[in-house]
């Protein structure tokens, strides 16, 4: 009896019935997920159009948050190529041989007195 006693049996469970009702079971859920998005689509669409007169009374306000937001965006592309401009105009000058401050030593006085 001892030997029994630590066993555990698991019962698969009948998962639906027939086929037929595995078959209806999908199709209402099918059913209720498009209720469900049709109905958000629905009071989204409610949503738009109860805005729309908001929207309206404030489209000088909207209007003229869209002209700052350009011109910021406007103000920015010019400081950009102006850095540019002036990183290309160090990179040029550099490259022209000038002098960079700092420690050197004149290699044609070393060459000389060799």
């Amino acid at each position: 009896m001892n030997q029994y006693k630590n066993r555990i049996y698991v019962r698969q469970a009948n998962s639906g019935g027939s086929i037929l009702g595995r078959i209806l079971g999908v199709i209402m859920l099918l059913a209720i997920v498009g209720f469900s998005i049709a109905f958000g689509l629905i009071i989204l669409a409610v949503g738009f159009v109860l805005l729309i007169p908001v929207m309206w009374k404030q489209r000088h306000a909207i209007k003229q948050m869209w002209q700052m937001r350009k011109q910021a965006k406007q103000q920015f592309e010019q400081q950009r190529q102006a850095q540019q401009e002036a990183e290309s105009h160090h990179t040029e000058r550099d490259s022209q041989g000038s002098v960079i401050d700092g420690e050197y030593k004149d290699l044609s006085d070393s060459k000389d007195k060799s």
